[in-house]
Parts: C-alpha cells; sequence; structure tokens
C-alpha cells in the first residue's frame, strides 16, 4: 500500500499531462499558421527545461530514498519511480500549457481587458491598484522581493510534483493536491483565460489605444528595479505576439493569474504539512500578489480570482475526504 501512495497519482498526473500536451499539440495544429515551427520550438525549448530542472529530479530522488530509508518503510524503488514520473509529467504539462498559452489569442482574440480595469478601480476606490502598489513599494526593499515573481515561482511551480512523489506518504494529501494543480495551470491558466481573455495592465493601451495605462508606463520605465527586471521580459513578450512567436515563456494572458494559482497550490499545500510552513507559504502568496500588480503585469483581480477558486476547491476537497470520519465518529457515539 505504501508503494502506491505516491506512485498511483503520479502515474495518473503523467497520463492526464499526455493526453493534455496532445490535445494542445491539435490546438496549435488547428490555429496556427506556423503550427509545425512552434511544435519544433517547444521540442526544443522542453529539451533545455529537461536540463534545467533534471538535476532537481536527481535531488529529489536522493531525498525520497533517504525518507524512506529513515522511516524504514521499504518503499525505496517506489519513490524512485514516482519521483521520475512526476518529473515526466511536469514536463509534458508544462510542454502542453505553452503550446495551449501562445494559441489562445488565435482562438479567442483579447476583449476583457476594458471591463477587467474598470471593475479593477471600482474594488480598490476608483484608483488603479498598480498606484497603490508602487507607494508602498518606497518604502521596501524592492530589489529582495522582486527575484520572486520569476526565480523563486518558478521552483515549487515546475517541481512541486517531484517533491510531493519524494516525500510525501499522505494519500488524500496528494490526491488533494495534485488535484488543485491540475486546476492551477489547466482550469485556471486555459479554461477560465479563454472565458476572460486579457492582456492585463501593461500592454492595455498598445492593445486598445489611448492611455489609460500611460503613467504605469512611465513608472515603469522610471524605475529601474522593474525596468532591468521585467521590461525586457515584457517587450519580448509583445514582440512574440506581434510575430506569432510560439515558444516556452512567451504567452500573453493576466486572467487569471496563474502566479497566483501557483503560489497559492504551494501555500495551501505547505499549510496541510505544517501550519508553520502555511505561513511562509501565506508570505509567498503576499509577495506574490503584490509583484504582479506592481510590475503591470496584471490586475488585482486576476490574483483574487486564482485564489479564491484555489481555496474554494481545497476546502470542498477537505471536508469531503473529512466526511466519512464525522459519520463514522457520530456512528460511535451513538452506539
Amino acid at each position: 500500500m505504501q508503494c502506491q501512495t505516491q506512485s498511483r497519482p503520479m502515474k495518473n498526473f503523467l497520463m492526464l499531462s499526455i493526453a493534455y500536451f496532445c490535445m494542445s499539440v491539435v490546438v496549435v495544429l488547428v490555429t496556427r499558421d506556423n503550427g509545425f515551427e512552434a511544435l519544433q520550438t517547444v521540442a526544443v525549448k522542453s529539451g533545455e527545461m529537461i536540463e534545467v530542472f533534471g538535476w532537481v529530479a536527481g535531488l529529489m530522488v536522493f531525498l525520497g530514498v533517504m525518507v524512506a530509508l529513515t522511516t524504514k518503510t521499504g518503499a525505496q524503488r517506489a519513490v524512485i519511480w514516482a519521483v521520475l514520473v512526476a518529473f515526466l509529467g511536469s514536463i509534458f504539462l508544462q510542454g502542453g500549457f505553452f503550446l495551449f498559452k501562445t494559441s489562445m489569442p488565435y482562438i479567442i482574440p483579447f476583449y476583457a481587458d476594458v471591463a477587467f480595469a474598470g471593475w479593477d478601480r471600482a474594488l480598490h476606490g476608483g484608483v488603479d491598484p498598480w498606484v497603490w502598489t508602487h507607494k508602498v513599494a518606497d518604502h521596501l526593499p524592492m530589489n529582495l522581493f522582486i527575484p520572486f515573481y520569476l526565480h523563486v515561482w518558478v521552483w515549487p511551480s515546475i517541481c512541486l510534483p517531484l517533491f510531493i512523489a519524494a516525500t510525501d506518504r499522505d494519500a488524500e494529501r496528494i490526491k488533494r493536491t495534485m488535484l488543485m494543480y491540475g486546476i492551477g495551470w489547466i482550469f485556471i491558466g486555459n479554461v477560465l483565460a479563454l472565458a476572460g481573455m486579457s492582456a492585463g495592465p501593461v500592454f492595455y493601451d498598445r492593445l486598445y489605444g489611448g492611455d489609460d495605462f500611460a503613467a504605469l508606463t512611465t513608472a515603469i520605465a522610471q524605475t529601474p528595479a522593474i525596468n532591468d527586471y521585467f521590461g525586457n521580459i515584457q517587450e519580448s513578450l509583445w514582440i512574440a505576439y506581434t510575430q506569432t512567436d510560439q515558444s516556452i515563456g512567451f504567452g500573453i494572458s493576466a486572467f487569471p493569474s496563474v502566479h497566483l494559482s501557483m503560489a497559492m497550490v504551494t501555500a495551501l499545500y505547505l499549510w496541510d504539512r505544517s501550519r508553520l510552513l502555511g505561513l511562509i507559504g501565506v508570505g509567498f502568496v503576499a509577495v506574490i500578489m503584490f509583484l504582479s500588480v506592481y510590475s503591470g503585469y496584471h490586475y488585482a483581480l486576476d490574483g483574487y480570482v486564482s485564489i479564491i477558486v484555489l481555496w474554494g476547491a481545497w476546502a470542498f476537497m477537505r471536508r469531503r475526504a473529512a466526511a466519512p470520519r464525522r459519520i463514522l465518529a457520530q456512528a460511535g457515539q451513538v452506539a
């Protein structure tokens, strides 16, 4: 039974990731004029991901074996297999996600920014949330916080399944977290994103014209902490979009925020494992939320929706898992 605790959900994760990748390939070939070129690009980028994150898989194998030896579960082979399967699943998922994401504007063009920008202002007293973040940032060591948005965030976002496969033995927690992981990437990142196709504040004026976010553009240009870190990336995103490029990391989509969805999945998993770790996770979510608005990538609404959807899914799954125990406890009291 211990051997199946990690292996079965990770096998399911791999199968679903492969199916998702294949679906994304079909979407690319149907919607893009440069479909085969796009697939070649993603194949190269996926190879680069294997090189970058492959050593993490090796580290997780070592960690998992050490945990298995320490706890005397005798599940070393199962742990190794689960980590490797999780690694393959993550590669297929990431490849499928970015194939799909960069094709979304060709399925449904950007249309929702005007509404989201208006709702965002209404929720924040008639002021764009980015204005508040820039005022607060004047009193913070932003050079320390900014790398969290990409360089820190990327590790749990891609490698969380590997860590779970290596260290977790709680079947319910593994199942719950892997479901949320799929919700975060696919349901939030693709399904809800298609329902509310938006580019975000930083691209608003380029898409729709006018100067609604001209002050944001000026603030970014005049803030080295943002311009040096985000400016080139944002420009590359726009060039890739206008030139119909298709490669990992070059899709524009604001609503809902995948950065917040993955931060939230990480935080909820940490909370499930330890309240102390959970508090660290809450801080991680807060930092990513702040930076997503500060950088101009997202309306605050994008993050709120991701947080609410995932917290709701987590609470529902926790309650559903606890229901049989409550019934048994009540039956015992009656007896």
